[in-house]
């Protein structure tokens, strides 16, 4: 797919997004370096509508994002999805019975980004593996580490990726005109996880999984407990400032449910 093929499908789809957003906010785009390999690694509230966002208003640089194979092996949606850099993979929950096709397929997809990070592309990928109306994050699969890791080990541990976690917040995300924010945490490399990751293949993957469940939550609205989600709307409800930034409102959310759950 042409450079200029891809420009003119973001230009389309951020007109789009801009449309049905009123206000969308990103905080900390400057922790995404210009060049060089990265993955992006997001929660996943919103299902397409979080890989819109990320497209046109994260970075101008290209995002080839990781998604179930069930989108990128439709005939048509398929082909034009792929044309974009998506890259399929299978889920566990729809190869119940065909667990060695699914780990033919997804080696596949790793042999496929390989590449594109040793080229210095950047990928992304939706932590949690599913999207969820759920008020807390899930569990953060090992998916983007080891893509990760079996690029630096293909690159003998030289390729500096960095992991950037990435969390996405609406205001009230199933209404048109609904208001979003992206906040950007910390990016990491495997040297910062182990002083030799080569040598722990188990325990390093674990380790930065770990690490980006916790920077998630802390980008997000994690409210644990379900019985405290009305409490905390109508806590925030009686401090909301309509002219305020909006990552104000989520640290607001923040403060409540800590204070809450306390």
């Amino acid at each position: 797919m042409s450079d200029q093929f891809y420009r003119l499908g973001r230009a389309l789809l951020d007109q789009t997004v801009r449309l049905y957003y009123r206000r969308i906010e990103v905080v900390g785009a400057g922790r995404i370096p210009p060049t060089g390999p990265a993955i992006l690694v997001a929660n996943h509230p919103n299902s397409v509508a979080d890989a819109f966002l990320l497209a046109t208003h994260l970075t101008r640089r290209k995002v080839n994002f990781i998604a179930k194979d069930t989108i990128t092996g439709a005939p048509v949606v398929g082909w034009l999805t792929r044309q974009f850099g998506l890259v399929g993979v299978a889920r566990a929950t729809e190869y119940r019975g065909r667990r060695e096709l699914a780990r033919k397929r997804n080696q596949a997809a790793i042999n496929t980004c390989v590449p594109r990070l040793a080229a210095g592309e950047l990928l992304a990928i939706f932590g949690e593996g599913l999207s969820s109306d759920a008020r807390h994050l899930h569990a953060i699969r090992k998916g983007a580490l080891r893509f990760g890791y079996a690029a630096e080990q293909a690159a003998n541990f030289q390729l500096g990726l960095l992991w950037i976690p990435v969390g996405i917040s609406y205001s009230s995300k199933h209404h048109f005109r609904s208001q979003a924010v992206i906040n950007v945490g910390q990016p990491f490399r495997l040297g910062e996880l182990h002083p030799d990751p080569s040598r722990n293949q188990p325990e390093v993957p674990q380790r930065g999984t770990d690490r980006l469940q916790r920077a998630l939550e802390s980008l997000v609205v994690h409210i644990e407990q379900d019985e405290l989600v009305t409490m905390v709307d109508r806590v925030t409800e009686l401090f909301e400032n309509p002219a305020a930034p909006l990552s104000r409102a989520v640290e607001r959310q923040q403060r409540a449910t800590r204070a809450l759950a306390y």
